[in-house]
């Protein structure tokens, strides 16, 4: 058994790399901020736009910066795309 990618979807390796070479060109373009872990998240300044390696971490990182800063913080959307955290009623 093989995994991985195949042609029998419609995809060929020309294309692939197609794709990641116009990514890589745009990610030259784009600047976003890549999280790095803290010792005392509470500390943390959030910068929108900051890319996770994974939705989870991040929900895990929000959880964490909650629990120290005694804040109500929801997770208003997660999707496959994306997510997220609105602060809840008594912040600020």
């Amino acid at each position: 058994m093989r995994y991985g990618l195949s042609d029998d979807k419609g995809l060929n390796s020309d294309e692939l790399e197609k794709i990641s070479s116009e990514d890589h060109e745009d990610s030259k373009k784009r600047k976003f901020s890549v999280y790095k872990e803290l010792k005392n998240i509470s500390n943390y300044k959030w910068e929108i736009g900051t890319l996770y390696a994974i939705r989870e971490e991040f929900k895990k990182i929000v959880t964490s910066y909650a629990m120290h800063t005694g804040r109500n913080i929801k997770f208003s959307v997660v999707d496959n795309v994306r997510v997220r955290a609105k602060c809840g009623d008594e912040c600020e």
